[in-house]
C-alpha cells in the first residue's frame, strides 16, 4: 500500500493535536472497483464526485489509470492524460476540476483537468511535480523534488508563483490537501517518523500525531471546509488505520475485516473515501457514507 513567496523560514511547529482517540462502529461502505482493475485507490471527493486511480493487468508491468465516479454509484470514467504511461487522479473540487499527476518519457508531472482539457503543472526547476489536492478557488497543493533531490510541499494559485512549504528540521515535506479557507494539510519526515501537519495561511503549522493505538507514523491527507482532517496512521505492526480528526479527537475509520485501511479524502458532508487491503493483498477503493452533515 502506499502519497509566490517562500515560507520555509517562518514555519515553526506548534500544538500537537492529540486530545483523544476513539474507535467507532463501521459505517455503510461502498466498494469502488473499475472494470479491469487489479487494485483500486479512492483518493479525493467533492460533493458526490469521487476520483482515484487503479492498476490494470498489463504485463510485464501494470499500468495506472485515473478514474471519476459518483458516490451514488453508476458509471466509472477512466482518466488518462497526454497519452502518458501512467495517470493518477487525486483531487477534485466543486466545479469538477480534477488534479493529479502522470508519468511520461520525461518524468513525473502534475496536471489539472477541466472541461475535458488537461493542463500540465510543473514547478519550475523541479525534477518532478506531483499534485494531490485542489479547493473550490482553484488553489492546488502538491509535492516536488528539486534538482538536489530534496522533497518540498507547495501550494499554487493560478497565475502566481508556487509557495514552497518546508517544515523546519524535516528531511522531506509533502502537501496533500487544501480546503476552501486555504488550510493545507500534509506530512513530513523528521528522520525517525512521519508526522501530519496543518497550515493556515499566515499562521504557523500544527503538528498532527495520533496518540495511543500503537501509532508510529501519522499522515494527514485531506481536509474539508468544516475543518475535519482525514488521514491514516501506521502502527507498530506496520498496519494501516484510517482516521478522521475533529476538534482534537481522532476517530478510527477501519473497514471491517480489512488487513489495512487508509482514508484519503473527506467532503463537506464529512463523508470519506480511501482504500483498504484484504488478506489476499488486493486493494479496493471505498466510499464511507457514515458521516452526514
Amino acid at each position: 500500500m502506499r502519497h509566490a513567496r517562500m515560507v520555509a523560514s517562518v514555519l515553526v511547529m506548534s500544538l500537537v493535536l492529540a486530545t483523544g482517540h476513539i474507535a467507532v462502529a463501521q459505517g455503510p461502505i461502498i466498494t469502488i472497483t473499475p472494470t479491469g482493475a487489479t487494485n483500486t485507490w479512492a483518493a479525493g471527493i467533492s460533493g458526490s464526485q469521487i476520483v482515484g486511480y487503479y492498476s490494470d493487468s498489463s504485463v510485464p508491468v501494470a499500468k495506472f489509470h485515473g478514474f471519476l465516479t459518483s458516490a451514488g454509484g453508476g458509471s466509472i470514467t477512466t482518466i488518462d492524460v497526454f497519452g502518458a504511461m501512467d495517470t493518477w487522479a487525486t483531487g477534485i473540487n466543486a466545479s469538477g476540476v480534477i488534479v493529479g499527476h502522470y508519468i511520461d518519457g520525461t518524468g513525473v508531472h502534475g496536471f489539472s483537468l477541466a472541461g475535458g482539457v488537461a493542463t500540465p503543472i510543473n514547478v519550475s526547476g523541479a525534477r518532478s511535480t506531483v499534485v494531490t489536492g485542489v479547493n473550490d478557488s482553484g488553489e492546488v497543493v502538491g509535492t516536488y523534488v528539486d534538482m538536489a533531490g530534496l522533497t518540498h510541499g507547495f501550494s499554487l494559485t493560478s497565475g502566481d508563483t508556487p509557495i514552497q512549504i518546508d517544515v523546519p528540521g524535516a528531511r522531506l515535506t509533502e502537501a496533500t490537501g487544501v480546503n476552501n479557507s486555504g488550510v493545507v494539510v500534509g506530512d513530513y519526515f523528521d528522520g525517525l517518523a512521519f508526522h501530519g501537519f496543518s497550515l493556515a495561511s499566515g499562521a504557523t503549522p500544527t503538528k498532527i500525531d495520533v496518540t495511543g493505538a500503537g501509532a508510529v507514523h501519522t499522515f494527514a491527507v485531506g481536509i474539508n471546509t468544516n475543518g475535519l482532517i482525514a488521514g491514516y496512521y501506521i502502527d507498530s505492526a506496520s498496519k494501516f488505520h484510517g482516521f478522521v480528526l475533529n476538534n482534537g479527537i481522532f476517530t478510527t475509520e477501519d473497514v471491517s475485516g480489512a488487513a489495512d485501511t487508509a482514508v484519503n479524502g473527506i467532503n463537506n458532508r464529512d463523508q470519506t473515501v480511501g482504500f483498504y487491503e484484504n488478506a489476499a493483498m488486493t486493494v479496493f477503493g471505498f466510499f464511507n457514507k457514515r458521516h452526514t452533515r
